[in-house]
C-alpha cells in the first residue's frame, strides 16, 4: 500500500490469454475525488437516467495516462464530460 491508503485496483485484460493483464491503480485520494466528480455530473447529465444503466453499464470510464512523472487518471462519461482526478502529491 502507497502512504497507508486504500487502493482501487482496476486490471485490464488485453488480448485472449492471461499473459497480456495492465494493472492499473487509484489512490484513496483519487478513488473518492472520481465518486465525487461523478455525483456533481449526474445533476447534470444528459444521458444519466436517475441511476438507470444499461445491462453491461458503460456510461462511465476509468482513464489512465502514463507521463514522465507517473500515472494521470480521471473519469469520462459517454455524453463527453471528463474530469482528471490525478493526487499527484503521491508522485
Amino acid at each position: 500500500m502507497v502512504n497507508n491508503q486504500k487502493l482501487l485496483c482496476l486490471v485490464i485484460k488485453i488480448g485472449k490469454d492471461d499473459k497480456m493483464k495492465k494493472v492499473f491503480i487509484m489512490s484513496e485520494i483519487e478513488s473518492l475525488e472520481a465518486e465525487n466528480h461523478i455525483k456533481e455530473h449526474n445533476k447534470d447529465c444528459v444521458i444519466y437516467n436517475g441511476g438507470v444503466h444499461a445491462a453491461i453499464g458503460g456510461r462511465i470510464s476509468y482513464f489512465f495516462t502514463p507521463t514522465g512523472l507517473g500515472m494521470a487518471c480521471g473519469v469520462q462519461c459517454a455524453c463527453g464530460w471528463s474530469k482528471e482526478c490525478t493526487d499527484v502529491s503521491d508522485w
